[in-house]
């Protein structure tokens, strides 16, 4: 999802979450080029940067996400 931004810089900000490889395909680069296709549909639309959400549990995904230059932040989020 591509949202605007009203602070900073006012460039849009791309919001990613629900990021999932099936296990038996996982490690074949798939993820990667996934987040690739993303990451270049987030440049097109000028996006200034990305926003990836994960849950706390999916360590092994936040491995991947640490790999592919993605740094872990704080922030917070209520169900509604």
């Amino acid at each position: 999802v591509v949202f605007e931004d009203i602070c900073d810089t006012c460039k849009p900000i791309l919001l990613v979450e629900n990021v999932v490889t099936d296990e038996k395909y996982r490690g074949k680069g798939i993820g990667r080029g996934m987040f690739e296709a993303i990451e270049t549909w987030g440049r097109e639309k000028e996006c200034h940067y990305c926003v990836l959400v994960s849950g706390l549990q999916r360590t092994g995904a936040h491995k991947f996400y640490d790999a592919i230059g993605y740094s872990e932040v704080k922030g917070f989020k209520k169900y509604l």
